[in-house]
C-alpha cells in the first residue's frame, strides 16, 4: 500500500493506504471516491484535459473536480462524515486562482465531476440519483468499476 492516496495515470492505477490509517471507513471511501473520480479522466474513459483552458491551472481544475465528484460521491451514498484534508488550503487556493482566471470554472468542474459520477455509476450497472442512504457495503460495486 502507499502511503498517500493517489491517482498514477501513467499506470492507470489507485494507490491507497491501509484502511486503518484512516479516521472512519467515511474518511476512506470519500478519499478513494476522490482518486476514483481522477481515475476516470484518463484519456480511455472520459478524456479530461483542463490543459488548453486553465493552462498552469489545469491541476487545480482536476483537484476540484475530483473534490466535487467525491462530494455527489458521499451525497448518493449518504456518507457526511467526510474526510477532513489537510492539504485543502493548497486546494482551495488553486481553485479561487482558477476561478478568478475563469469565472465558469466552477461551472466547468461541477459538470465535469457529475460526468466522472455518471460513469461510475453507469460502469457500475447502477441507477443514477436514487440511492441514498445505501449502506458503505453497497458501495463495492462502485469501488471496483472503471
Amino acid at each position: 500500500p502507499d502511503n498517500q492516496p493517489q491517482y498514477r495515470p501513467l499506470s492507470d492505477t489507485i494507490g491507497m493506504p491501509d484502511r486503518d490509517i484512516f479516521d472512519s471507513e467515511s474518511h476512506w471511501l470519500s478519499t478513494y471516491a476522490h482518486e476514483q473520480v481522477h481515475r476516470t479522466g484518463h484519456r480511455s474513459r472520459l478524456d479530461r484535459d483542463f490543459a488548453n483552458r486553465f493552462g498552469t491551472q489545469a491541476r487545480g481544475m482536476e483537484e476540484l473536480v475530483a473534490e466535487i465528484g467525491a462530494a455527489f460521491f458521499c451525497a448518493q451514498w449518504g456518507i457526511t462524515d467526510t474526510a477532513k484534508r489537510l492539504d485543502h488550503a493548497d486546494y482551495v487556493a488553486d481553485w479561487l486562482i482558477a476561478m478568478r482566471a475563469d469565472s465558469r470554472a466552477i461551472l466547468t468542474a461541477a459538470s465535469k465531476a457529475q460526468q466522472a459520477m455518471d460513469y461510475l455509476n453507469t460502469a457500475a450497472g447502477i441507477n443514477t440519483g436514487h440511492q441514498l442512504g445505501k449502506s458503505h457495503a453497497d458501495i463495492s460495486a462502485v469501488q471496483v468499476a472503471a
